[in-house]
């Protein structure tokens, strides 16, 4: 879980997606270039941690870039996904959306409108991204 719990109760209907609002404000709110700015500055802190995590010789931008298009992606069904209940925690009742990875089941809990904003903002920081990456970077 990258946050903790949103707070409420998870109801699969569309009151559950309310409680998904501020966050989406917040992630709104980042100013995309000044976040890929400070991340660039970052990376090499980023890259180190990355490959101290067992990913040696691979490159911490390209799986960052590598998961926000898995976000981009994320289905979005016409009608909101069906859900049930077969253990302690909820599941998508469609198979294929069960198969998702954990990021864009998040986006199709948060219901159409709050995914379609936070993928608007994903879409701003990857194109902030290759800009920085076509940008000569100035030394720290």
């Amino acid at each position: 879980m990258p946050l903790n719990a949103v707070p409420g109760v998870f109801t699969p209907d569309g009151t559950n997606y309310a409680r998904y609002v501020p966050y989406v404000r917040v992630f709104e709110a980042i100013d995309a270039r000044a976040l890929v700015q400070a991340y660039v500055g970052a990376y090499p802190l980023f890259q180190r941690a990355y490959e101290e995590l067992g990913f040696p010789g691979k490159y911490f931008n390209d799986r960052l870039v590598e998961a926000i298009d898995d976000l981009l992606a994320t289905p979005d069904p016409a009608t909101p996904p069906e859900f049930m209940r077969p253990r302690v925690l909820s599941e998508f009742a469609d198979p294929d959306l069960e198969t998702r990875s954990a990021g864009q089941k998040m986006l199709l809990r948060m219901g159409r409108e709050n995914a379609a904003r936070v993928k608007a903002k994903l879409g701003e920081i990857r194109r902030e991204l290759e800009q920085a990456s076509s940008r000569p970077v100035s030394p720290s």
